[in-house]
């Protein structure tokens, strides 16, 4: 590889070590592809980030270390590593990894769940290999994840300081939950999706429930958004739960009277939460824990969201 000093060659080396070297499941059944590419990248002139981008799509499968992976990125000076700002929003892969850390004094990074990502990322410039993601997933799973990219520290005080990135505002993919760009709710092929919400008034600062409606309005997304929370902090908390649109019984509708601009129900108005693609006026009974869907004068559609 004349145009960039040998690299190639340093490729070879530390493929050939960390994969062929080890004759454990998995790295075994990848070795083929990435022993090929080593050894092609030995007589090519010079190396385009498309294949810098053949490297990572092959690697992803394969367990190598971030050193391995700097070799065919920094090394090469070409960017081969998806690259994220803090603050940005992106699409991650990997495996679920339960981790209780200790260290001096308490400064350890946080307990609990972190992504062992699939292919190594860069944000505000570091290398990251694993990221954060608080409670509540199975240890063991694989899983398609986007969200926010936050960085936090830890130590600083009686050990070196560190920082640590976390995913927040978290969709997972592989469930079909929507994708939040900051701004608004797309599936995944990018298409807007209608956003109902309801600020719960009896619970102060509470965070808001919001459903978001999927493009085919057959199904809700219920999560929560806002509260009171530090203006830094990423608004949407994620989703608890999917939900089937459908029509409402007799009895929930036995009280309930269609206004013009109003759903009543006993005489009281139910708080408006939003209209959705069709144009349809949304309503929320806080008793029943039940979104009511208006359309031509009528109660034609329901959320229970408990």
């Amino acid at each position: 590889m004349a145009n960039v000093g040998g690299v190639g060659e340093k490729l070879f080396k530390q493929v050939a070590k960390e994969v062929v070297g080890d004759k454990s499941p998995g790295k075994s059944q990848v070795q083929g592809p990435e022993m090929t590419l080593a050894v092609a990248a030995l007589s090519v002139d010079g190396f385009t980030k498309r294949d810098a981008q053949l490297l990572k799509t092959t690697f992803a499968d394969a367990n190598l270390s971030i050193a391995a992976r700097a070799v065919y990125t920094d090394a090469l000076g070409v960017d081969a590593v998806d690259t994220f700002k803090a603050g940005s929003y992106g699409r991650i892969t990997g495996t679920v990894e339960r981790r209780d850390i200790m260290a001096i004094g308490g400064e350890a990074p946080p307990s609990g769940d972190w992504l062992k990502l699939s292919s190594a990322i860069k944000v505000d410039g570091k290398l990251v290999d694993s990221v954060y993601l608080g409670d509540g997933f199975r240890s063991g799973s694989k899983l398609a994840l986007n969200g926010r990219f936050d960085v936090g520290t830890y130590g600083g005080v009686e050990t070196t300081a560190h920082t640590y990135v976390q995913l927040t505002g978290i969709s997972n993919l592989g469930k079909g939950e929507p994708l939040f760009d900051g701004k608004k709710f797309t599936d995944a092929e990018g298409k807007t999706l209608a956003r109902l919400s309801y600020n719960r008034p009896m619970i102060m600062d509470a965070p808001a429930v919001i459903l978001v409606l999927s493009a085919d309005q057959k199904k809700a997304f219920v999560g929560s958004m806002g509260g009171f929370i530090r203006p830094e902090m990423n608004p949407f908390h994620g989703f608890r739960s999917q939900k089937e649109l459908v029509k409402p019984t007799r009895v929930e509708t036995s009280d309930l009277t269609v206004g013009a601009t109003t759903l009543k129900k006993n005489g009281e108005s139910l708080d408006f939460i939003g209209k959705d693609a069709q144009n349809r006026r949304w309503y929320f009974d806080g008793d029943r824990s039940t979104a009511f869907g208006v359309m031509g004068g009528k109660v034609d559609l329901a959320i229970h969201t408990s």
